[in-house]
């Protein structure tokens, strides 16, 4: 997964990759885990081309995985497709600080999406696992309406109503709301 500087045009150069999640070490590590399933191979389209003294790269990836909801803890598949842009240098630009009168804030390469590489060729792997796990769910969930499992008794609350007495959950601020200030 990776390109020669040389053989890119004014007009950019596309590229198509076709991976099993074992190619990448991080996320073969997470199917071994059992925190993530993944079915298909996992395509990934990339278009690159120079700018200014750099290359931008804008993709997408796709592939359906398999995760535990967190609500009623049932597998389910979702299909991820994530879109994103990247910019590679051989160096690190120069960066403007900005200032007001009491803070003083400066912009580093990471955190406006910049990759450094050295070298005639960038290799996309790292960067690639990087937003495949980008696009992963961060509160995986079944699907919105969801109920999710009940918190006594263990029940899937999506098929069954369960007779657990409810509790009555007590708001320790309600005894705040009828203040009145001047």
């Amino acid at each position: 997964m990776e390109i020669r500087i040389d053989n890119i045009n004014e007009k950019g150069k596309k590229l198509e990759f076709e991976k099993t999640y074992d190619f990448f070490p991080v996320i073969s590590e997470m199917v071994e885990k059992n925190e993530l399933k993944i079915f298909s191979p996992i395509i990934i389209n990339l278009l690159i081309k120079p700018q200014l003294d750099m290359f931008k790269l804008s993709g997408w990836l796709k592939t359906r995985a398999q995760f535990i909801c967190n609500r009623c803890l049932k597998n389910f598949e979702l299909d991820l497709n994530h879109d994103f842009e990247l910019m590679y240098s051989t160096k690190i630009p120069e960066t403007k600080e900005f200032s007001n009168e009491e803070n003083e804030i400066e912009i580093n390469a990471d955190e406006v999406g910049l990759v450094i590489f050295s070298g005639s060729r960038i290799n996309f792997k790292d960067s690639i696992e990087e937003q495949i796990i980008l696009s992963l769910p961060s509160w995986p969930i079944c699907n919105e309406l969801c109920k999710g499992l009940c918190s006594q008794c263990g029940a899937d609350l999506n098929i069954e109503k369960c007779s657990c007495k409810k509790t009555n959950f007590e708001n320790k601020f309600d005894a705040l709301k009828n203040i009145k200030f001047d």
